[in-house]
């Protein structure tokens, strides 16, 4: 009379082995794509001849004190729609930049295309 519940239940304990197991492998590809993606990014540094501090700040990335994020109320609820292209203090996000700034460097633009 349950034959078929049985088998159900089987099934599906089969299958959620196999998830688990597969589970591992893809998050054993994601840890080698982040590796190779680390080495090709110092690799370009190198190519460059830059340090990291000025390809951190051709990239426009600006280090400062993390501060705790403010609460949210029901009034900055609303707000939030709002002009999602400028941050909080009303400049533009920090990875913008215009089309001559990213033509300066013809060879930086040569380096990034290459495959390694």
């Amino acid at each position: 009379m349950f034959e078929k519940l049985r088998k159900y239940r089987a099934d599906r304990e089969r299958y959620m082995k196999k998830i688990e197991e597969f589970q591992k492998k893809v998050d054993a590809l994601d840890a080698n794509i982040r590796s190779e993606e680390a080495t090709a990014i110092v690799g370009v540094i190198n190519l460059l001849q830059i340090t990291p501090e000025k390809a951190a700040e051709r990239l426009g990335y600006i280090e400062e004190e993390r501060k705790p994020a403010p609460k949210k109320s029901a009034a900055s609820d609303k707000n939030s729609g709002k002009d999602s292209a400028k941050s909080s203090d009303g400049k533009e996000p920090v990875g913008s930049t215009d089309a001559a700034e990213n033509n300066d460097n013809k060879f930086e633009g040569d380096v990034l295309n290459e495959v390694f």
